[in-house]
């Protein structure tokens, strides 16, 4: 299981009850990862080539429900619950030949009055069992990551994105990190374009993505 899919799940990741009264209280940034919206979400993997959907659904104003799926048969389904303190997300993620069971959070420093000035800073981590196909002969593999998720709002449309951190597990290290670009089209459309790099025990990889997403 690709850290890159625990973030973008977890790119997501995580939501609840106290912080309703903030989340009410001031509009959010379009790509803030403790948004909870009714929303649906394309996007292209150029260096993977392949396409792959997201559906987020608000059950209430502290909690959703989402899936993703992409053409390489990756998937994930969980639920968001947002807190006084940030968002926690608890779902399941997998492939053909794994399955993993997972919990990851994101922490708007804001949330404990830090003033971070321009730039919106939101620590992230997680942890995550996975368990493998008997076909491939590896142990059920334990892990977490850390790291900091960043926006900077250039003005009303534009939102520079960025991400950095690292993973271990019992037979998976990595460390990784993205940035890019976000766009609001308008109140219900935008998009964002990001660059992914993950160095692994295995070896390295890049990921250009564009995604689109339509809020209802």
């Amino acid at each position: 299981m690709k850290i890159t899919n625990t973030i973008s799940s977890g790119i997501i990741i995580l939501a609840v009850l106290g912080f309703a009264n903030l989340a009410k209280a001031e509009e959010k940034n379009a790509f803030d990862p403790t948004n909870i919206e009714t929303k649906i979400s394309a996007n292209y993997d150029f260096s993977q080539e392949q396409f792959g959907t997201r559906i987020e659904v608000a059950t209430s104003a502290t909690n959703k429900l989402f899936g993703s799926y992409a053409e390489d048969g990756s998937w994930s389904a969980g639920g968001g619950y947002l807190t006084d303190y940030g968002i926690i997300d608890v779902y399941m993620s997998g492939d053909d030949v794994s399955t993993g069971y997972n919990i990851g959070t994101y922490v708007p420093l804001s949330s404990f009055g830090v003033d971070t000035g321009k730039w919106m800073l939101f620590p992230m981590a997680g942890l995550n069992y996975t368990q493998y196909d008997d076909s491939l002969d590896m142990e059920d593999s334990y892990g977490g990551y850390g790291g900091l998720f960043a926006l900077r709002p250039i003005n009303d449309k534009l939102t520079f994105i960025s991400y950095g951190g690292g993973m271990y597990g019992t037979n998976h290290e990595s460390l990784f990190v993205g940035a890019g670009v976000g766009y609001v089209l308008n109140d219900s459309f935008n998009l964002a374009t990001l660059v992914k790099y993950e160095d692994t025990t295995t070896g390295d990889e890049t990921n250009v993505l564009l995604n689109a997403t339509y809020k209802f």
